[in-house]
């Protein structure tokens, strides 16, 4: 009696096809997770681009004819009256660096909301991010919620910016409310 020792050709074969499926099955996780190791910063990125165009258009006045920090005298004719003021750039402002009030950054919509889709590097920021901008007039009831108003000029506009970056379906949004007082 022969006592040879080792392995036969269909024990070779299947442990090669069952090593080749566990190898594929790791590749394709660290496949999976090495190209989404970058969605983090790229959110990250995305966000700190929506600030940054936030406090451009929160750093600019109200309205064309109001002072910076509002005015509520514009009964007495010191002040524009803020409700004949109108949404999207005033004439000559075709440029960022012209813009000098919140809603010169939309030129699209109705008279009580107006948008406006750049990239980030109209604003000198990473290049690969669609920026939506949105200003429409809003309400604002003695509990402090807000809400858009559709139908007449109030003294609030609220802003919206939607920050987009290409490769990702994701939409990081800020919203903010600048008042004429």
């Amino acid at each position: 009696m022969s006592s040879k020792k080792g392995f036969t050709l269909v024990e070779i074969i299947l442990f090669l096809i069952v090593f080749s499926l566990g190898v594929v099955g790791i590749m394709t996780i660290f496949y999976n997770t090495l190209g989404k190791t970058t969605d983090p910063l790229i959110r990250d990125r995305g966000i700190q681009i929506a600030q940054g165009i936030m406090e451009e258009i929160i750093s600019r006045k109200w309205d064309e004819l109001t002072p910076n920090g509002g005015c509520k005298d514009f009964e007495n004719g010191v002040c524009a009256n803020p409700l004949l003021s109108s949404l999207g750039p005033d004439n000559g402002e075709d440029s960022i660096s012209k813009f000098n009030d919140v809603d010169d950054f939309v030129d699209t919509g109705n008279n009580f909301e107006k948008h406006k889709i750049w990239q980030s590097e109209d604003f000198g920021l990473t290049s690969g991010f669609k920026v939506k901008i949105t200003v429409s007039y809003a309400n604002v009831d003695s509990s402090g919620n807000i809400r858009k108003n559709s139908n007449s000029k109030t003294p609030y506009k609220l802003i919206q910016v939607e920050v987009s970056p290409e490769g990702l379906n994701e939409t990081y949004t800020l919203t903010a409310i600048k008042a004429d007082f």
